[in-house]
């Protein structure tokens, strides 16, 4: 049988476009290659609220932010005072900030949810939620810091008494990184013999001085150093308070010199 021209155009082009319909995926159904996804992606979340500490209040516009993967994810408090941050890795420590005007910033590490089921090849997570309710201190305290010594170094750092005596030069650090607080402040002091640090959290009556107040030792010429002291309220008492809208005060004594 002979086909004409034009029936053997029209065949070609069915053939053409029946295989490029196969080609492109609008042919045969695809072969079940027996692949499964496990649902590993983030899934727990941090809710709560945020108070004044000293009143209780609930406080509007608050912000938790939290550091992940390198990045950061955040949210506010509602005008309630409430919070809900989603989308975070399970089963992680995070680092979070709890930021707001007015108020000393809070520095933790807060632990997601760990919700999963282990009996497949690899774990998967589900939603959990982890509580965190904060109470955050006014930011209107502040702490004075005085610098002494109690001997000799070298060519200017001279002159003793039996009590302490002041002493210039020091480079002075404030720091609450380790207590709670995103707080970490330095003076250098120069001629002065004292440092006020300000806009600290209170109340607090328990800060341990050496744990916060940390100073470098002080070159006294002749190759000589202030090196080694101690750090007390009046007295000597080894920890300090902060009150609301109140100075308070530590006494940093050097008490060696090297070499």
């Amino acid at each position: 049988m002979k086909l004409s021209g034009k029936v053997f155009a029209f065949l070609a082009i069915a053939f053409i476009g029946g295989m490029g319909l196969i080609v492109y995926g609008c042919g045969p159904e695809p072969v079940d290659m027996n692949i499964t996804q496990y649902n590993n992606v983030p899934s727990a979340s941090f809710q709560g609220e945020v108070r004044d500490y000293n009143t209780g209040e609930l406080l509007a516009n608050a912000e938790i932010k939290v550091q992940v993967r390198g990045g950061w994810v955040s949210t506010r408090t509602d005008s309630q005072g409430k919070y809900n941050l989603g989308g975070l890795p399970a089963c992680n420590d995070l680092t979070t900030y709890v930021i707001r005007d007015g108020y000393a910033t809070m520095k933790d590490n807060w632990g997601t949810a760990c919700n999963y089921d282990s009996a497949g090849d690899y774990p998967i997570y589900y939603p959990g939620i982890t509580v965190e309710d904060v109470y955050l201190r006014p930011d209107d305290a502040s702490l004075q810091v005085n610098v002494t010594r109690s001997l000799n170094c070298g060519t200017s750092c001279t002159g003793w008494t039996a009590s302490p005596i002041s002493q210039a030069g020091a480079s002075v650090s404030v720091r609450l990184t380790s207590v709670g607080y995103d707080y970490a402040q330095t003076q250098d002091l120069g001629s002065a013999a004292y440092g006020t640090f300000t806009a600290l959290p209170a109340p607090i009556t328990g800060f341990v001085c050496t744990d916060i107040v940390k100073v470098t030792p002080i070159d006294c010429g002749d190759g000589k150093f202030l090196a080694g002291y101690g750090v007390t309220i009046a007295g000597g008492g080894g920890t300090v308070a902060l009150y609301n809208g109140a100075t308070s005060t530590v006494y940093v004594r050097y008490t060696s010199c090297v070499p």
